[in-house]
């Protein structure tokens, strides 16, 4: 799909993904609505001429409803939604408290749901409409249970499924001193690639030991790189 002149609504796009996918849009040419749960972005700046719609829950109806409609409003109409909403917590079965699991379920599934169905009425309009789920193979694999069978998840070569992030670097700068334009880049990188969401980021950055790390992990290894896997899912044929 191309994007230049797409109108493009982006859920969750506050968090640290967001703000990439939603800079990586404009930089497409799309018209984006950036929508998120938080009031306003950490760093408006990065949003450029995307239309900022915060403080919204998308896991009501009626806030999807009312976001999307906000969204549609503003651009014109919609030809895509990306839902990135969602959230993760780390708990142990045991002493788990049951409203972290309701809380997850809300903010991954029900945000996804509630949004889809609010674009639906201007995505279906459109010649390339789309919508756009992004989530973990995993938690799709339990979610379908046994009905797993009546989709085909397959397994394709590793050149082909498995996908390498590289930071590259000048040799002159990974040395015994590491300029700060490397260290941020490489953080940001590490950050972004493995979907650290924000609120665990608060308290690693308080104070600057996060940064030296960095610069430890840049200078036993020469640089910085990441492995990551696509795949695809498809519905048996009937």
């Amino acid at each position: 799909m191309v994007l230049k002149n797409k109108r493009v609504a982006i859920t969750g796009a506050f968090g640290t993904l967001g703000t990439a996918v939603v800079g990586r849009a404009l930089a497409e040419g799309a018209l984006v609505a950036a929508l998120d749960h938080a009031a306003a972005p950490k760093s408006p700046s990065e949003f450029g001429d995307a239309v900022l719609i915060g403080g919204v829950d998308l896991a009501e109806a009626q806030g999807a409803k009312s976001a999307l409609a906000q969204a549609a409003e503003a651009l014109g109409g919609l030809d895509a939604l990306v839902n990135i909403a969602g959230g993760f917590a780390w708990e142990k079965i045991e002493g788990s408290s049951l409203d972290t699991w309701d809380r997850m379920f809300r903010m991954n599934l029900l945000t996804a749901v509630a949004a889809s169905q609010a674009a639906l009425p201007w995505v279906l309009k459109s010649p390339s409409g789309r919508i756009v789920n992004i989530g973990a193979a995993a938690a799709m694999k339990a979610e379908l249970g046994k009905d797993t069978r009546d989709f085909a998840l397959p397994t394709v070569p590793d050149d082909r499924a498995v996908f390498r992030y590289d930071m590259h670097t000048l040799p002159s700068e990974i040395g015994d001193r590491i300029g700060m334009s490397t260290t941020f880049a490489a953080w940001h990188a590490d950050i972004y690639v493995n979907q650290i969401e924000d609120e665990r980021l608060d308290s690693v950055t308080a104070d600057g030991s996060y940064l030296q790390a960095t610069r430890d992990v840049l200078q036993k290894y020469g640089g910085l790189w990441f492995n990551d896997e696509a795949f695809t899912v498809t519905r048996h044929a009937a």
